[in-house]
Protein backbone atom coordinates (compact mmCIF):
# COMPACT_ATOMS: atom_id res chain seq x y z
CA UNK A 1 0.00 0.00 0.00
CA UNK A 2 2.87 2.37 0.81
CA UNK A 3 4.36 1.71 -2.62
CA UNK A 4 1.06 2.62 -4.27
CA UNK A 5 0.86 5.87 -2.31
CA UNK A 6 4.44 6.72 -3.30
CA UNK A 7 3.65 6.06 -6.96
CA UNK A 8 0.52 8.24 -6.81
CA UNK A 9 2.42 11.07 -5.08
CA UNK A 10 5.23 10.78 -7.64
CA UNK A 11 2.72 11.00 -10.51
CA UNK A 12 1.00 14.05 -8.98
CA UNK A 13 4.35 15.83 -8.60
CA UNK A 14 5.31 14.96 -12.18
CA UNK A 15 2.01 16.30 -13.52
CA UNK A 16 2.41 19.54 -11.57
CA UNK A 17 6.00 19.99 -12.73
CA UNK A 18 5.07 19.18 -16.31
CA UNK A 19 2.41 21.89 -16.23
CA UNK A 20 4.83 24.43 -14.73
CA UNK A 21 7.64 23.86 -17.26
CA UNK A 22 6.09 26.20 -19.89
CA UNK A 23 5.87 28.93 -17.25
CA UNK A 24 9.61 29.01 -16.74
CA UNK A 25 10.64 28.27 -20.33
CA UNK A 26 8.28 30.51 -22.31
CA UNK A 27 8.47 33.96 -20.79
CA UNK A 28 7.22 36.51 -23.25
CA UNK A 29 7.64 40.26 -23.56
CA UNK A 30 4.65 41.90 -25.24
CA UNK A 31 4.95 45.17 -27.09
CA UNK A 32 2.26 47.89 -26.92
CA UNK A 33 1.01 46.81 -30.34
CA UNK A 34 -1.45 44.03 -29.69
CA UNK A 35 0.09 40.64 -30.16
CA UNK A 36 3.59 41.59 -31.30
CA UNK A 37 6.37 40.02 -29.30
CA UNK A 38 9.80 41.39 -28.51
CA UNK A 39 11.99 38.69 -27.02
CA UNK A 40 14.31 40.09 -24.38
CA UNK A 41 17.50 38.63 -22.97
CA UNK A 42 16.91 35.16 -21.59
CA UNK A 43 13.42 34.86 -23.10
CA UNK A 44 12.06 32.73 -25.88
CA UNK A 45 9.71 34.14 -28.50
CA UNK A 46 6.30 32.50 -28.34
CA UNK A 47 3.03 32.87 -30.17
CA UNK A 48 1.11 36.15 -29.93
CA UNK A 49 -1.36 36.35 -27.03
CA UNK A 50 -4.30 35.87 -29.34
CA UNK A 51 -2.95 32.48 -30.45
CA UNK A 52 -2.01 31.47 -26.92
CA UNK A 53 -5.44 32.39 -25.58
CA UNK A 54 -7.37 30.54 -28.29
CA UNK A 55 -6.09 27.32 -26.70
CA UNK A 56 -7.67 28.33 -23.37
CA UNK A 57 -11.28 27.35 -22.63
CA UNK A 58 -13.78 29.96 -23.87
CA UNK A 59 -14.64 30.99 -20.31
CA UNK A 60 -10.97 31.83 -19.58
CA UNK A 61 -9.97 33.55 -22.84
CA UNK A 62 -10.74 37.07 -21.61
CA UNK A 63 -8.72 36.50 -18.43
CA UNK A 64 -5.88 35.09 -20.54
CA UNK A 65 -5.78 38.15 -22.80
CA UNK A 66 -5.96 40.47 -19.77
CA UNK A 67 -3.04 38.60 -18.18
CA UNK A 68 -0.79 38.70 -21.27
CA UNK A 69 -1.63 42.08 -22.80
CA UNK A 70 -1.44 44.03 -19.53
CA UNK A 71 1.87 42.31 -18.66
CA UNK A 72 0.49 41.03 -15.37
CA UNK A 73 2.00 37.58 -15.77
CA UNK A 74 2.25 34.42 -17.83
CA UNK A 75 -0.79 32.33 -18.66
CA UNK A 76 -0.53 28.73 -17.44
CA UNK A 77 -2.76 25.77 -16.78
CA UNK A 78 -3.33 27.22 -13.30
CA UNK A 79 -4.35 30.64 -14.61
CA UNK A 80 -2.36 33.87 -14.65
CA UNK A 81 0.99 33.36 -12.92
CA UNK A 82 2.04 36.86 -11.80
CA UNK A 83 5.51 38.32 -12.44
CA UNK A 84 5.40 40.56 -9.35
CA UNK A 85 7.28 38.78 -6.51
CA UNK A 86 4.69 39.50 -3.81
CA UNK A 87 1.78 38.48 -6.05
CA UNK A 88 3.74 35.37 -7.09
CA UNK A 89 4.31 34.44 -3.43
CA UNK A 90 0.60 34.91 -2.70
CA UNK A 91 -0.29 32.75 -5.73
CA UNK A 92 2.06 29.95 -4.63
CA UNK A 93 0.76 30.19 -1.06
CA UNK A 94 -2.88 29.91 -2.15
CA UNK A 95 -2.04 27.05 -4.49
CA UNK A 96 -0.04 25.10 -1.89
CA UNK A 97 -2.71 25.57 0.79
CA UNK A 98 -5.32 24.22 -1.61
CA UNK A 99 -3.15 21.22 -2.44
CA UNK A 100 -2.53 20.60 1.27
CA UNK A 101 -6.25 20.71 2.03
CA UNK A 102 -6.96 18.32 -0.82
CA UNK A 103 -4.32 15.88 0.41
CA UNK A 104 -5.76 16.03 3.94
CA UNK A 105 -9.22 15.30 2.54
CA UNK A 106 -7.96 12.34 0.51
CA UNK A 107 -6.04 11.01 3.53
CA UNK A 108 -9.19 11.09 5.65
CA UNK A 109 -11.02 9.15 2.93
CA UNK A 110 -8.18 6.61 2.94
CA UNK A 111 -8.45 6.31 6.74
CA UNK A 112 -12.19 5.73 6.42
CA UNK A 113 -11.51 3.06 3.82
CA UNK A 114 -9.13 1.33 6.24
CA UNK A 115 -11.79 1.43 8.96
CA UNK A 116 -14.48 0.06 6.66
CA UNK A 117 -12.33 -2.76 5.32
CA UNK A 118 -10.65 -3.72 8.62
CA UNK A 119 -12.91 -6.75 9.20
CA UNK A 120 -12.26 -6.51 12.93
CA UNK A 121 -8.47 -6.46 12.58
CA UNK A 122 -7.31 -4.22 15.47
CA UNK A 123 -4.10 -3.19 13.70
CA UNK A 124 -6.01 -2.02 10.63
CA UNK A 125 -8.60 -0.21 12.80
CA UNK A 126 -5.85 1.65 14.67
CA UNK A 127 -4.11 2.49 11.39
CA UNK A 128 -7.36 3.94 9.99
CA UNK A 129 -7.95 5.95 13.18
CA UNK A 130 -4.40 7.34 13.07
CA UNK A 131 -4.74 8.37 9.43
CA UNK A 132 -8.03 10.16 10.09
CA UNK A 133 -6.65 11.83 13.24
CA UNK A 134 -3.45 13.06 11.59
CA UNK A 135 -5.21 14.23 8.44
CA UNK A 136 -7.59 16.26 10.62
CA UNK A 137 -4.61 17.60 12.56
CA UNK A 138 -2.91 18.55 9.28
CA UNK A 139 -6.07 20.34 8.16
CA UNK A 140 -6.18 22.28 11.43
CA UNK A 141 -2.52 23.26 10.97
CA UNK A 142 -3.32 24.52 7.46
CA UNK A 143 -6.29 26.55 8.74
CA UNK A 144 -4.28 28.04 11.61
CA UNK A 145 -1.35 28.83 9.30
CA UNK A 146 -3.71 30.91 7.16
CA UNK A 147 -4.93 32.70 10.28
CA UNK A 148 -1.38 33.33 11.56
CA UNK A 149 -0.22 34.59 8.16
CA UNK A 150 -3.20 36.93 8.00
CA UNK A 151 -2.63 38.21 11.53
CA UNK A 152 1.15 38.56 11.52
CA UNK A 153 1.89 39.12 7.84
CA UNK A 154 -0.94 41.41 6.84
CA UNK A 155 -2.24 43.15 9.95
CA UNK A 156 0.99 43.52 11.97
CA UNK A 157 3.82 43.65 9.38
CA UNK A 158 1.72 44.95 6.47
CA UNK A 159 3.28 42.64 3.84
CA UNK A 160 1.90 43.68 0.45
CA UNK A 161 0.19 41.11 -1.75
CA UNK A 162 -1.20 38.89 1.00
CA UNK A 163 -4.22 41.04 1.81
CA UNK A 164 -7.76 40.37 0.72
Amino acid sequence: MKFLLKVILFLIIQILLWNLIPVFCLVEAISPTFGALQPGPGTVAVSPPVQICTAAPPSEQEACLNCLVNKKGSWTVFGCLPHDPSAFAAFILRFSLGIGGGIAFLASILGGFYLLTSAGNPGRINQGKKIIFYSGLGLLIIIFSIFILQLVGVQILGIPGFGK
